[in-house]
């Protein structure tokens, strides 16, 4: 956790006192500060306990959410880690809450380093709805994606036949299909994706049915189900990127529900 309690106020790991006595905003259990050079100020729960606080971040996690949250202050925004909103409950708090500084929308940035289930993320999705607050999902590239991936043009790679994590096709649709942006937890810098259909090849086949039948079927390619050809634009570093705001229709699928209102995304 970025944000604990002290004499019953918010504080950031950054600015906390080593001496002070800290609480966690969800379960009021103590947790301590852990600040040091290899790592990034945070707090951690002093006794085991089932709070969502608890579960463990990556360092890679925690050092995201604390580069976002300082370079839009730096710009001289509003921004807060680990923000809660009106009804939203502590287990759906926002990774950062950045509120935009003309019309004071506030935009939800969430970092979604490994799979939801998909009505978690839906409830998620229509609670900020329901407040006005534009959401900005960005899902973790994993290191083995680059294993397959092929250069396609001086600023983009393809990733042939990549399986998409089913939060990843959900975020897509939220983004009315127009592709999303992915966080590169190692480098700290962040990546256009735009999934592609993926064509399968179905060989010739050549057999038999009953009454000595003889049966053809040519060469032909169907799209796949389940994979995609994964498009990479970037890096970007998160200094060149700016939010911008547009509005989505609510949305049903076979498999996903997306809520209508305001999304946000990064342009250059």
């Amino acid at each position: 956790m970025l944000v604990a309690l002290w004499q019953g106020q918010r504080i950031e790991a950054e600015d906390a006192p080593r001496d002070g006595r800290y609480h966690c905003p969800g379960c009021r259990g103590e947790v301590i500060l852990k600040r040091g050079r290899k790592v990034c100020a945070h707090f951690a729960h002093k006794a085991s306990t089932g709070c969502v606080g608890s579960r463990g971040e990556t360092r890679a996690h925690l050092a995201l959410k604390s580069l976002i949250t300082q370079t839009l202050r730096r710009r001289g925004l509003r921004a807060e880690p680990e923000y809660t909103m009106g009804r939203v409950p502590w287990e759906r708090r926002a990774d950062v809450m950045v509120w935009a500084p003309r019309s004071n929308i506030p935009v939800a940035i969430e970092l979604q380093r490994s799979s939801l289930p998909i009505r978690e993320l839906e409830q998620r999705a229509f609670s900020y709805c329901r407040m006005g607050v534009a959401q900005l999902w960005i899902p973790f590239l994993q290191p083995q994606t680059w294993d397959s991936a092929q250069r396609c043009d001086e600023e983009g790679w393809i990733v042939p036949r990549y399986a998409p994590r089913q939060h990843e096709l959900w975020i897509h649709g939220l983004n009315n299909h127009e592709g999303y942006w992915m966080a590169d937890p190692e480098t700290r810098q962040f990546w256009r994706a735009y999934p592609e259909a993926h064509a399968l090849t179905v060989k010739e086949a050549l057999w038999y049915e009953k009454g000595a039948i003889k049966r053809y079927r040519e060469p032909t390619t169907r799209l796949s189900k389940r994979y995609r050809n994964l498009i990479l634009r970037g890096p970007f570093s998160l200094d060149d990127l700016k939010i911008s705001f547009s509005e989505r229709r609510p949305e049903r699928s076979q498999y996903f529900n997306w809520p209508g209102g305001k999304i946000a995304t990064f342009v250059q």
